[in-house]
């Protein structure tokens, strides 16, 4: 006799999700499924957004907090561009 099977939460099945908004608040896209820094290209191995925040704070926002959006956005293009080139 087998027991019934629970459903899990979405939330656990699929594990974090990597957000859109991460890119330009803190220069993080996905590579491979993993959170990588734009900036120094670091790549973090828990895919939340305390940590992202954490290394973006602790390393370059002293350089980048200054920018305006449009200036993150036409800096976040080109370090995506130099990403892909590679």
């Amino acid at each position: 006799m087998s027991l019934p099977q629970v459903a899990q939460p979405k939330r656990e099945r699929e594990g974090p999700v990597f957000r859109k908004k991460w890119e330009r608040d803190y220069f993080f896209v996905e590579v491979k499924s993993m959170p990588t820094c734009l900036i120094c290209r670091k790549i973090m191995s828990v895919l939340k957004e305390y940590n992202l925040k954490r290394h973006y704070e602790s390393k370059h926002s002293k350089s980048f907090d200054q920018y305006t959006e449009q200036m993150r956005d036409a800096l976040l293009d080109e370090l995506k561009k130099n990403l892909k080139a590679q």
